[in-house]
């Protein structure tokens, strides 16, 4: 690519890469595209968790995605269409920041996710009671809060050590 100036030189050619510099104000913009489009793309191949008439195949928070399916080989037809798709739009997935977890209700078990991959790459598989971090929330998928509730009040405690070393905290 070239650049002219408003003098009517051009510049030296510049090469084009894939990506967005760090900061770069496109970037939220081109992420919302993308992750819109994601999202019709699995909307429209259907399946996911039913409550009532409403049909759940994905839970998006900015750059955090979840996928939800009923059955192991569903979520592995998801993980190649989102492969598939990341591959044509050249968008990267992170595999040390992706997991999985499954666990049967009725059976009150944990799946075998040994099966799941994603491109060439294998998720990390989450038991179903170890906790795993959404939004900044510690979660377990067995509805277990024990986690959360243990780093609140880690963390409660650790601020209050340091404001009674504080010249300001009464005694």
């Amino acid at each position: 690519m070239r650049v002219i100036h408003a003098d009517g030189e051009k510049s030296a050619k510049i090469p084009l890469h894939c990506g967005l510099r760090q900061g770069c104000p496109l970037s939220p913009i081109l992420g919302g595209v993308v992750v819109n489009a994601t999202l019709r793309l699995l909307h429209f191949k259907g399946g996911g968790l039913s409550q009532g008439d409403v049909v759940t195949n994905t839970l998006c928070f900015a750059d955090d995605s979840t996928l939800t399916m009923t059955n192991v080989h569903n979520m592995n037809v998801f993980l190649a269409c989102v492969n598939s798709y990341c591959q044509w739009a050249g968008v990267k997935i992170n595999m040390g920041k992706t997991e999985v977890t499954g666990y049967d209700y009725k059976r009150q078990c944990p799946l075998d996710l040994s099966i799941l991959r994603l491109g060439n790459g294998k998720p990390k598989i989450v038991m179903p009671w170890d906790p795993v971090k959404y939004l900044g929330v510690c979660l377990t998928i067995t509805d277990d809060l024990t986690f959360e509730r243990d780093y609140v009040r880690k963390i409660t405690l650790d601020i209050i050590k340091q404001l009674t070393k504080h010249m300001y905290h009464p005694q």
